[in-house]
């Protein structure tokens, strides 16, 4: 028999967003599903690409991004850019992505083209589509589930 205990923070730590946290609480111990968010910004410098180090942890089930451009983005030969979650996890986020201030990239994960499940440290690199990306900042959002194991007994 086990208790379902729902409880819901409104904290945020070092651009981490802790959401709906799903406990379960039984004779075998507690356990924690959280829906959680991580915020990065990027600055760009002059690079052929570019990495916004949201670091989604390992094991994480990733649902979904969202990208903002803060600031008009200019690159030398580029006029848009791609984004796509790198190293722990891989799928395209966005292509042809204009430079425009406050263009806005909203885009669940697409469980049928990959898998959603880290296996380390996850974040986005940005792509121009030729040349560089010299100066603009990129910020996004990535929503994800984490599981915290069972308390010991």
């Amino acid at each position: 028999m086990s208790n379902l205990v729902f409880k819901r923070l409104f904290q945020k730590s070092n651009n981490l967003n802790l959401g709906t946290l799903i406990g379960v609480a039984s004779t075998s111990g507690i356990g924690v599903l959280s829906l959680k968010s991580i915020s990065a910004s990027k600055a760009m410098t002059g690079v052929g690409t570019a990495v916004i180090a949201t670091q989604v942890p390992s094991g994480a089930m990733i649902l979904a991004c969202q990208l903002r451009n803060d600031t008009i983005i200019v690159g030398a030969g580029a006029a848009t850019y791609s984004s796509a979650y790198s190293t722990g996890s891989t799928q395209a986020i966005s292509s042809g992505t204009a430079f425009t201030k406050n263009t806005k990239i909203n885009k669940f994960f697409d469980v049928n083209t990959a898998t959603n499940i880290t296996t380390g440290l996850t974040d986005i690199t940005l792509t121009p589509n030729a040349g560089t990306l010299d100066t603009g900042t990129i910020t996004a959002i990535v929503y994800y589930y984490e599981l915290t194991s069972l308390t010991s007994l």
